[in-house]
Formats: C-alpha cells, sequence, structure tokens
C-alpha cells in the first residue's frame, strides 16, 4: 500500500530532525464506522499527544492527502518583490511585501478551518506551517516566514508569538476596582468559543470531542472549577446568553444537533455563536441576577455518537414573556410583566434569538409558556435567557436568549431624533437616578454621544428594588 504524500513527506521532516516518533490521527488511531472503541479511548488522549509532541507538522494549505508538501514553492515566492520609485526627482528601489502574507499563508489554510486543528494548533509548543508559497512558524516565543526568518516585523500587525489565551488565575487583587476573576475568564473563554465555533467538523459529533483536550488544560490550573459540555460552572451566568443570528439558524437547524448536548449548551448548534462578553463594546459587568449552583453531568453512547446529559442548577427570577406579534406573524415586541420593549425599527431595539422554528415560537407563546430569566446587566445592555417548563418540579429547557438594550450610540446615527421611550445623558435626573443601580460614572456618561432607553433603565431600576421571588431552576 503506497501512503499519500503528505505522510511521506511529514516522515522525512521527521527523519530530517532527528525525532524517533512520528504520530498521524488517521494512521494511530482505528477509525472504523462499526467499531469505534479505539476512537472513543484515543481521542480522549488528544489533547496530552499535542502538549507533549515536540513539534506539530501542518499540511496548512494541503487540501487533499497527495499534495506535496516539499516541492511546491520557488524561491521567488519567498523574497520580496522591488521597485524602483521616483519620489522628489530621486530614484529609490523599495520592497513591496503583502500586509495580509500571515493571514494568505497561514490563518487563511484549509486545514485551519478544521474543529480538530483548532486544538491541535492552540495546544502544540510548536507549529510548522506548510503555506501556499513559504513555510511558516509560531511558537510561544515567536512567529516566522520563509521570507522574515528573524520574526515577523512589527508593521505586518501580527502578534509576534503563537496565540495563547490567558487562563491562569491573576494574582488576588486587594483593588476595589478589579474585575471579578470569573467575568476575566469568561471573556478569555468566551473569545476561545467564538474562534472555535466558526471552525468545520467532518463528523459533527465531535464538537465537543474536539475540545476536551484545551478544556483538560485549563481545569488543571482551575481545579476547584467544575466543567461539561463546553460550559465552566465560574463563567456559565456569562456564557448562557450565546446566541446565532438568523441566517445561521436556518442554515443549521436545531433539530439536527439537539440530541448533542443539553439545550443549555452553545454545542447544541451550528455555525458562528455570539457571546455577549467577547463581541461587547463595554464589556464591563455591573450586575448579576442569578447565581449558578451547580453543573453536573454524564456522556453516554448514542450507536456511533457520544451524547452529553447534563443538568445546570440556577438560582433565579422566572419572569413571564409575552410577545407582540405583527399581522404577518412577525415578532415586533415583547414585554416583560408591563415592561414593554420594541424589536423593530429602532436604534434602541431590543433582540430576542429563539433557536427553534417561528411557528414552535408562535405556538410557545399563544400558550403562554415564555418565561425571562434575567442574567447580568452590562454598561449598554442587559442579558438573560428564555425558557419553557418541562415535566419535572423546576425543570426547564433553554430555548433562545434576550438582549435588552440599554444605551445607544448616537455618533453613527446623526438624524436620528430620539422618540418618546428615549433618553439623553444631559437630560433629566432621572437618569442620574437609574445609573446608580448599575454603577456607572455618571460624568463619563455625560460626555459620550448616547441615548438611553427609558423602558431599559426602568426595568434595570426594576430588578434591583423589586422583592422578586428565586427560585432554584433546573435547565437540562
Amino acid at each position: 500500500m503506497r501512503l499519500p504524500q503528505v505522510f511521506q513527506d511529514a516522515m522525512r521532516i521527521t527523519r530530517h530532525l532527528g525525532v524517533k516518533y512520528l504520530w498521524i490521527d488517521s494512521l494511530c488511531i482505528k477509525q472504523d464506522q462499526d467499531d469505534l472503541t479505539d476512537w472513543a479511548i484515543e481521542s480522549k488522549m488528544m489533547g496530552q499527544v499535542y502538549t507533549c509532541a515536540s513539534m506539530n507538522i501542518s499540511a496548512t494549505w494541503a487540501t487533499q492527502e497527495d499534495d506535496d508538501l516539499l516541492g511546491n514553492s520557488c524561491w521567488a515566492n519567498k523574497i520580496p518583490a522591488q521597485l524602483d520609485l521616483d519620489i522628489g526627482g530621486q530614484t529609490r528601489k523599495y520592497f513591496v511585501v503583502d500586509g495580509g502574507l500571515w493571514d494568505e499563508e497561514v490563518e487563511e489554510g484549509p486545514l485551519n478551518e478544521r474543529g480538530w486543528v483548532f486544538q491541535e494548533r492552540y495546544l502544540a509548543r510548536r507549529v510548522a506551517h506548510f503555506g501556499q508559497a513559504q513555510m511558516a512558524w509560531e511558537c510561544r516565543e515567536w512567529r516566522a516566514l520563509e521570507m522574515y526568518p528573524e520574526g515577523l516585523p512589527a508593521w505586518l500587525g501580527v502578534p509576534c508569538m503563537k496565540r495563547e489565551y490567558d487562563i491562569t488565575p491573576p494574582q488576588t487583587s486587594s483593588s476595589p476596582s478589579a474585575e471579578p476573576e470569573s467575568v476575566r475568564f469568561a471573556k478569555v473563554w468566551q473569545r476561545i468559543l467564538t474562534d472555535y465555533c466558526g471552525c468545520d467538523f467532518t463528523v459533527a459529533g465531535d464538537k465537543l470531542m474536539a475540545l476536551e483536550g484545551i478544556a483538560g488544560r485549563i481545569l488543571a490550573s482551575r481545579p476547584a472549577d467544575a466543567y461539561f459540555a463546553g460550559m465552566w460552572k465560574s463563567t456559565a451566568l456569562y456564557d448562557l446568553a450565546w446566541h446565532r443570528d438568523d441566517d445561521n439558524r436556518a442554515e443549521f437547524p436545531i433539530s439536527e444537533t439537539r440530541w448533542r448536548s443539553p439545550s443549555w449548551s452553545w454545542a447544541t448548534v451550528d455555525g458562528a455563536i455570539d457571546f455577549p462578553l467577547d463581541c461587547n463594546l463595554f464589556p464591563e459587568v455591573r450586575a448579576d441576577y442569578a447565581e449558578v449552583k451547580s453543573l453536573r453531568g454524564h456522556t453516554a453512547a448514542l450507536g456511533t455518537k457520544v451524547k452529553y446529559d447534563g443538568t445546570l442548577e440556577i438560582e433565579g427570577s422566572c419572569l413571564p414573556l409575552t410577545l407582540k406579534w405583527s399581522e404577518e406573524k412577525e415578532i415586533i415586541g415583547f414585554s416583560i410583566l408591563s415592561h414593554q420593549f420594541s424589536t423593530k425599527n429602532n436604534p434602541l431595539k431590543s433582540h430576542l434569538y429563539f433557536e427553534m422554528p417561528d411557528e414552535q415560537v408562535y405556538a410557545l407563546s399563544c400558550s403562554g409558556k415564555l418565561q425571562f430569566m434575567p442574567l447580568f446587566a452590562m454598561t449598554r445592555n442587559l442579558y438573560g435567557i428564555i425558557l419553557q417548563a418541562v415535566r419535572g418540579r423546576g425543570k426547564h429547557e433553554r430555548i433562545g436568549a434576550v438582549d435588552i438594550l440599554l444605551m445607544a450610540r448616537t455618533d453613527h446615527m446623526p438624524d436620528w431624533q430620539g422618540s418618546k421611550d428615549t433618553l439623553r445623558s444631559r437630560d433629566p435626573p432621572q437618569l442620574a437616578q437609574n445609573l446608580e443601580h448599575l454603577g456607572h460614572d455618571r460624568e463619563l456618561f455625560q460626555r459620550l454621544p448616547e441615548m438611553w432607553s427609558k423602558a431599559g433603565l426602568k426595568f434595570v431600576r426594576f430588578l434591583s428594588t423589586a422583592k422578586l421571588a428565586v427560585r432554584h431552576i433546573y435547565i437540562s
């Protein structure tokens, strides 16, 4: 049997480096579709394999196994182009370099679009990328190209070393203004997930398995934390508000992936996902309205697939959520108790993100079974989740997320004159009164070109002052 060219080249490179062993997943793990016993064992060890390896050989631009890693580039592609330019009557030689060179050779490579490779690259100590025109190198000290063997120049705008997310718990700070460790870690984890969820999977059921190595490495530095199905107990309050846009919801229906994990996990769906702390322009958490009490679960075989079953216990308030529909059965607004919010034609509009088809949402809305659980507030948004009760005392499923906009920047909306629901920062003392409940710096916001939602601020004040019933909710 003839080995693919990529494998042969990897063997030549390994021998040239004087390394004794080479690991190739498809050769070292039995992957029989009818018997995944070996795969179930070895796939859990992938994190250790790549963390302990001397180097990762990445066929970054190979699109098939018979692509040639070692002989597909020429020296002309590895040196900058040179031009003679006449500037001010003087002719000088200039080098011309593509500013997107690193992206073209590494980040945009077909291999780096794969979910398993995301973990391999993250965990590896050092990676040699075989790009479309030249080799690239990255480790925890520097990045280089054949064109720049001594390291990438700063003007390329590329970080000088391999991407490393800061997962190490910081030293305890006595500063009262220090960011809570749970918020700091939530930002890091959400950044990882945002990058990871944009990757592709040949086998959809691998989505959580391909993250186990990264999670295991993080857990080693966070022994007091708990992890299951892509969530950490310490950050679940902020991760629960994940959502997708409508295009991804239509392209990747949840009905095809719901079996994979609990409803609260982002892994129940495919496609790009947004997280509140990672994508927010003002990522300061101002108030928490719920508390995660426990996170537990187990995995089970489902034919040739692995299913993650788990429960998230959270202490908080469940408030009735009523949707407002147009004649075309399109959601145009919603109310929580007596607080009304618009979802259409307004810079201060709020957002509802459902993961089920619209006809199911309409049926649940008509039956009065939708509930809203507020999670936390930030500088310009209040986030929560949408729940529906299922059989069993206190048991619920997460079916969507809510983003209530509190403030909108108006410097990008010069023609917007506001409405009866808006309040400017320089207006009545009502704004200052409401901001106190979020701990905002009023002087700072008086200097910003923003407009505030009266409905949003009143709701924040309501959550802070009303004596709401607190329940133990079990989300499965």
